[in-house]
């Protein structure tokens, strides 16, 4: 399994109210537009962030999704070049259905985030709301790690 094929799975999982309903899950979030939602904290230096997540806006929520897992493969990298010591890199991945709207926080706790979402935020009431956090992402990315999944690590990027 490659990083993208567990993304498309974690997004069928998350975004499907049926299991039957997952491969247009799929294909429909496939489709949304991204939109950067900006980046936050501590550790901005002027507006830049310290590193490079890899999320582009071409990037559809799987692709990008898939970007986040292939991170969290360097986080100790992360930790270690930034001198982070004290921190743990962040994810959030959550799912609005059936509306098929997304969002996605990557950074390190309380110090710097990029917040990216995907699709259009209705405010409808039979909405439901699944999400994923790191820990469940860091098992994600460790097992794909350990089967030898495809895509190799992600370039740690230093942004400053």
């Amino acid at each position: 399994m490659t990083h993208e094929d567990a993304a498309a799975l974690l997004c069928a999982i998350l975004g499907s109210e049926n299991v039957q309903d997952s491969v247009k899950t799929v294909e429909a979030m496939r489709k949304l537009e991204a939109n950067f939602q900006g980046l936050r904290g501590s550790m901005l230096r002027n507006g830049i962030a310290p590193f490079n997540t890899g999320i582009r806006r071409e990037h559809n929520v799987i692709e990008a999704l898939a970007v986040v897992l292939r991170f969290l493969d360097d986080e100790q990298e992360i930790i270690r070049r930034f001198h982070l010591y004290d921190s743990e890199l962040h994810v959030l991945f959550e799912v609005e259905y059936p509306l098929h709207y997304a969002f996605i926080t990557v950074g390190v706790r309380n110090k710097f985030w990029e917040t990216w979402t995907y699709g259009r935020k209705n405010e409808v009431r039979n909405e439901q709301i699944r999400r994923c956090r790191q820990d469940a992402m860091r098992e994600i990315s460790q097992a794909l790690r350990s089967t030898g999944a495809g895509g190799g690590k992600s370039e740690v990027i230093d942004a400053g």
